[in-house]
């Protein structure tokens, strides 16, 4: 598995349910999702930290051209390498993993 520091969602079901001689069963799946994308908020942002009562930024990420291009391949309307219609070609690498709990619990 990639390592994480954050995901970008979650989907939660409940399988099989079913009540057996007062016992409830049934399996919890968790769907996880992160995606490798730059949004707004990610370029637009500093990484900051506050250092005796001041927030003070320690990272720019716009200043960092490998950000900035990453961004803009991402967002770019001019940029098409594939001449295809969907004229944003370069997505973002997406993670999924599941992982499934079985319920079985007196009621």
């Amino acid at each position: 598995m990639i390592a994480l520091h954050d995901l970008q969602g979650a989907n939660v079901y409940f399988e099989n349910a079913k009540i057996e001689d007062d016992v409830f069963l049934g399996t919890l799946k968790f769907n996880f999702f992160d995606h490798f994308g730059l949004d707004d908020q990610d370029i637009m942002n500093s990484f900051k930290k506050e250092i005796f009562g001041k927030s003070v930024s320690l990272i720019d990420y716009s200043s960092i051209e490998g950000f900035r291009s990453w961004y803009y391949l991402q967002h770019s309307d001019t940029y098409n390498p594939s001449n295809q219609t969907d004229k944003r070609k370069y997505k973002p690498f997406v993670t999924n993993f599941s992982i499934k709990e079985e319920i079985k619990e007196k009621i």
